[in-house]
C-alpha cells in the first residue's frame, strides 16, 4: 500500500515538472511594494557614465478577489525606478502601484470597477454607468514633468503624476485648457508623445493627440503641453467619419507631427455594451485606403486649421502602427522619412489571438504558433512640397544563416532622432535553436545595410530562459559612433524566477553587468532613462 501511494505520489510530481512552465512566471500577480529606495547587488562593472533613473511601466494585478483581468494589459499599473550610479558602482530598486482612480475605485485593487477592458473580465462585467476617469490605468509609457515628478499615461486622455523620488502617485494631471476649451470632454488619447523646442520661448514642449466621438465621427486635435504653465494649445484639427481603434503614437520632427492611420475601426457604442475594446473593433485595413496625415507644430491658428497634407495609403497596401522608429527631414528639408514597425495584418491584435490575452501566454502550445510582433520594419518617405508619397520600402532583419525575424519596441539612439540613424534596437521571439515564442532576444538592427545570406544585418543577444524586455539606450558622452553606449534591459530568469536589470554593452551586445531586484516583478510595457538635468 505504501509503495503504491510513493508511485502515484512520483507519478505526479513527474506530470508537474512536465508542466512546469518558467515563461508563465512573468506573467504572475506581484503585490508586494517598497516603502523606499533598497540597496540591490550588482554583478560585473556598471559603465561610469551610466548615472540616472531607469523608470519602467507596466502591469502587475490581473487577479482580484472579487473578479479577474483576461488579457495582462488590463492589469493594474506598476511604476519600478532603478536608481544606477556607475562612478560609484551603485544601485538602488524602489517599486510601487500607480494609485490611480481606477485603482482606487476598485477598491485599491481587491476588485474591479466597472471601466472599459481589452478582453472581457472574468466573471463578465455587465454593462451599466461607468465613469470614463477609471480609464486612467497609466502604465504604458511616461515623460518627465519637472525635476520632481514624472507623467504616466496610456491610450486614454488621463494621466497620473508621479513622485519621481518616492513613486508616490500625486493624482491626475491637471492641465490649464484657458487657451483650450475644445479639450473638454477628450476621452482618447496617444501614449507616446513627441517633443518640440517651441522658438518662442526657448522651452520643450509636448506633442501629443486627444480626441472624442461627435456625432457622426470621431475629432482629433494635435497639442503643444507647456510643462512649465500646463497650458494645451491645439495646433491642428482633423475630423474623421469613424473611430481608430488606438493611435498610439505621434511622430515629431522638427517643426511637423505625423499620424499614421490604417483602418483599424472602433464601434463606440458597441464598446458601451460589451466593456470590451478588442470585441468592438474590426480590422478592415485591406478594405479601405490608409492615410497620413502631416501638421505643423508652429501653427498658431488653431482650432480651424486643417492638416498641412493628407495622403493616401491604398487599402492593397494599407498598415497599422503601434511604435515609431525614427522621423527625420531630408533634402533640405523638402522630404520627411517615417520609419516604425508596420502590421499589414491586425493577426495577433484582433481576432483569434488577442494581444495580451491571459489564456494564450501561459499555454505553449498556443503561443509557440500564434501570430506575434509587427511584419516588417518599414520606412516611407513624403515629399513635403508635391504633398504625396514617394517611397515605402521594408528594412530587412536578417541573421547570418538566411533567418529573419520578426521584432518590436524598436528605438534608437536618442541623440539620433529626426536625423537618420542607421543602428536600432528591439526585442524579438523564437531566437535560438529551439526558436519558441519565449526564447526572446534583444536584436540589434542595421536600418541602413542590406541583408545579405551568409551575412545578415543583425546582432543578437539571447540566453536561455532569460525573458527580455524592451531596450533602453543610454549614450557614452565619450563616444563617437551610434552605437558608442549601452542598454538597459529588464529581465526575469525563468529558473529562478529573479528579475533582473542587464546592462548590455551596444556595440558587442554582451552583458556587462547585473543588478537583481529584491523581489519579481511582472513584464512591463515602456520606461525611459533620466538623468538629474533632465
Amino acid at each position: 500500500m505504501n509503495t503504491q501511494l510513493l508511485l502515484v505520489v512520483c507519478a505526479l510530481m513527474t506530470v508537474r515538472s512536465l508542466q512546469f512552465d518558467p515563461f508563465s512566471s512573468w506573467f504572475v500577480d506581484q503585490h508586494k511594494e517598497t516603502e523606499g529606495p533598497i540597496p540591490v547587488t550588482i554583478t560585473g562593472v556598471i559603465p561610469q557614465y551610466v548615472t540616472g533613473d531607469l523608470y519602467r511601466l507596466g502591469p502587475s494585478i490581473t487577479s482580484t478577489l472579487k473578479k479577474n483581468y483576461t488579457n495582462f494589459l488590463d492589469g493594474f499599473g506598476r511604476v519600478t525606478r532603478w536608481s544606477i550610479d556607475g562612478e560609484q558602482q551603485q544601485a538602488t530598486f524602489q517599486s510601487r502601484m500607480i494609485r490611480s482612480l481606477q485603482f482606487n475605485s476598485s477598491d485599491d485593487g481587491t476588485s474591479i470597477v466597472r471601466h472599459i477592458t481589452q478582453q472581457v473580465t472574468a466573471p463578465k462585467t455587465r454593462a451599466g454607468p461607468l465613469s470614463i476617469e477609471n480609464m486612467d490605468n497609466t502604465d504604458v509609457a511616461l515623460y518627465p514633468l519637472n525635476p520632481n515628478a514624472i507623467v504616466t499615461v496610456t491610450d486614454f486622455a488621463s494621466a497620473n503624476v508621479i513622485d519621481r523620488e518616492t513613486l508616490e502617485t500625486i493624482g491626475t494631471l491637471q492641465y490649464d485648457d484657458s487657451e483650450c476649451p475644445e479639450c473638454d470632454g477628450a476621452t482618447f488619447s496617444g501614449s507616446h508623445n513627441g517633443f518640440w523646442s517651441n522658438p518662442d520661448t526657448g522651452e520643450e514642449e509636448i506633442v501629443n493627440w486627444i480626441g472624442k466621438k461627435h456625432v457622426g465621427g470621431f475629432e482629433i486635435m494635435i497639442y503643444r503641453l507647456s510643462r512649465s504653465t500646463l497650458k494645451r494649445k491645439v495646433v491642428g484639427t482633423l475630423s474623421l467619419r469613424w473611430q481608430p481603434f488606438s493611435i498610439h503614437a505621434i511622430a515629431v520632427t522638427n517643426n511637423y507631427a505625423t499620424l499614421v492611420l490604417g483602418r483599424v475601426e472602433l464601434d463606440f457604442l458597441k464598446t458601451g455594451v460589451t466593456l470590451c475594446l478588442t470585441c468592438s473593433a474590426e480590422d478592415r485595413l485591406k478594405e479601405k485606403d490608409g492615410k497620413v496625415f502631416v501638421f505643423e507644430l508652429g501653427n498658431d491658428k488653431a482650432p480651424e486649421t486643417a492638416p498641412k497634407l493628407e495622403m493616401d495609403v491604398p487599402k492593397e497596401e494599407a498598415y497599422f502602427v503601434f511604435h515609431f522608429i525614427n522621423a527625420y527631414l531630408e533634402n533640405d528639408g523638402d522630404e520627411l522619412t517615417l520609419e516604425f514597425c508596420a502590421y499589414d495584418s491586425m493577426d495577433g491584435v484582433l481576432g483569434d489571438f488577442i494581444l495580451g490575452d491571459v489564456q494564450n501566454m501561459l499555454n505553449p502550445e498556443v503561443r509557440d504558433t500564434m501570430p506575434y510582433n509587427c511584419d516588417a520594419l518599414r520606412r516611407t518617405t513624403v515629399n513635403l512640397k508635391k504633398g504625396k508619397i514617394t517611397s515605402t520600402e521594408d528594412i530587412p532583419v536578417m541573421d547570418s544563416t538566411g533567418k529573419s525575424y520578426r521584432m518590436e519596441l524598436v528605438s534608437i539612439n536618442p541623440a539620433f532622432w529626426g536625423k537618420r540613424a542607421c543602428i536600432g534596437y528591439g526585442f524579438t521571439m523564437h531566437a535560438g535553436e529551439k526558436a519558441r515564442f519565449e526564447d526572446l532576444a534583444i536584436v540589434k538592427v542595421n536600418l541602413c545595410e542590406e541583408a545579405k545570406e551568409g551575412k545578415g544585418n543583425i546582432q543578437m543577444y539571447h540566453e536561455e530562459a532569460m525573458y527580455t524586455g524592451e531596450p533602453i539606450f543610454v549614450p557614452d558622452p565619450a563616444g563617437s559612433e551610434e552605437d558608442s553606449g549601452c542598454l538597459l534591459v529588464v529581465g526575469k530568469e525563468g529558473e529562478t524566477g529573479n528579475t533582473k536589470l542587464l546592462i548590455l554593452d551596444a556595440k558587442s551586445m554582451q552583458v556587462v553587468a547585473t543588478v537583481q531586484a529584491p523581489f519579481p516583478t511582472a513584464y512591463e510595457f515602456h520606461g525611459s532613462f533620466l538623468t538629474d538635468n533632465k
